[in-house]
């Protein structure tokens, strides 16, 4: 372009520096297009690979509470599931009218205006006209406006009424799983398939549902609010530890139960029952939740246990695993 001499220095150089930015701007979006390609494969490969991976763990998780009835029979507890029946819950009552012998002048027992010349019975409009013609004239005729009353009956009358039978109430639950250390494998799994199990029962039937993790401390969850149903897996994470405190436990439990959210709520727990059985003051308050309804129920997840037995006789009914 120099030797043509057809351009002047200047007009060549923004040539070439227009050529320059084009080209440089078709280099650029081609390496973006190939990074972004990249990534997405990559992207795509692992939800495959996590999507797999999450799957074959809700699988198992479901398996455990398949394969063993008395997790089955736990949540039919728990829920309250209603056998389905053809009988209708609706009932008919039939309710005897009481036999009115002859009109009544009561003003509870007005049914509406007439015509007549009953002067017990006149409207005030009416008699407000007794120094008029129009009043004996009316008198006459029987056209005086007058208070009607109910007739006279000579039978029973009945009415049928229709009402539907009080239904039972689906209380909400408290589950508590216990995540010491002796708890870590098979048996947290267990305990994690049926909670999974009593979590959904609550969210179908809208029943409030309250998660209590307890070694030597507790943890707290509540799935009354929605959002918290997908921290359930998190809230079980690094919970495990030396011992189990399970005073600690039942009086996260008596706190509930004194709120109203949680008043008689059915409370379960999954534990393998190593630790000691609780002090007098503690069930002293057991037995008096227990006598406004409240149930409390076990799953005992250890084969050789000393304190499981004695927890059979304090909680209305105790499951072995």
């Amino acid at each position: 372009e120099f030797g043509k001499k057809q351009k002047t220095t200047d007009e060549i150089f923004d040539a070439m520096e227009a050529n320059w930015k084009e080209a440089n701007k078709k280099r650029k979006d081609k390496k973006i297009e190939q990074v972004l390609s990249r990534s997405m494969q990559n992207l795509e490969q692992e939800i495959l690979s996590c999507g797999d991976i999450d799957y074959k763990k809700e699988q198992k998780k479901a398996s455990f509470f398949y394969k063993h009835p008395q997790l089955k029979e736990i949540a039919k507890k728990m829920g309250r599931e209603k056998e389905k029946s053809d009988e209708t819950d609706d009932s008919t009552m039939t309710k005897y009218i009481p036999i009115l012998l002859k009109h009544s002048h009561d003003k509870q027992d007005i049914d509406g205006v007439s015509l007549g010349n009953n002067l017990d019975s006149l409207l005030p409009m009416e008699i407000a006209m007794l120094d008029s013609p129009t009043f004996y004239a009316k008198f006459a005729k029987r056209q005086l406006q007058q208070f009607s009353s109910k007739a006279a009956q000579t039978k029973q009358e009945k009415s049928t009424v229709h009402y539907k039978k009080p239904r039972l109430q689906q209380g909400p639950m408290i589950i508590c799983i216990d995540t010491s250390g002796s708890m870590s494998g098979r048996p947290l799994e267990i305990a994690k398939s049926l909670m999974q199990q009593l979590a959904a029962i609550a969210k179908r039937e809208k029943r409030s549902c309250f998660l209590i993790s307890f070694s030597i401390r507790t943890k707290t969850l509540d799935l009354a609010r929605p959002s918290n149903y997908y921290k359930m897996d998190k809230f079980f994470k690094d919970s495990f530890s030396g011992g189990t405190c399970g005073e600690e436990m039942l009086r996260e439990i008596f706190k509930m139960l004194d709120s109203e959210k949680y008043s008689m709520a059915d409370a379960l727990i999954i534990s393998d029952f190593c630790f000691p059985l609780p002090i007098a003051k503690t069930m002293k308050r057991l037995k008096e939740e227990q006598s406004k309804g409240t149930r409390l129920y076990g799953l005992n997840l250890q084969r050789r246990n000393p304190y499981a037995k004695d927890y059979g006789e304090i909680l209305d009914k105790m499951w072995n695993l």
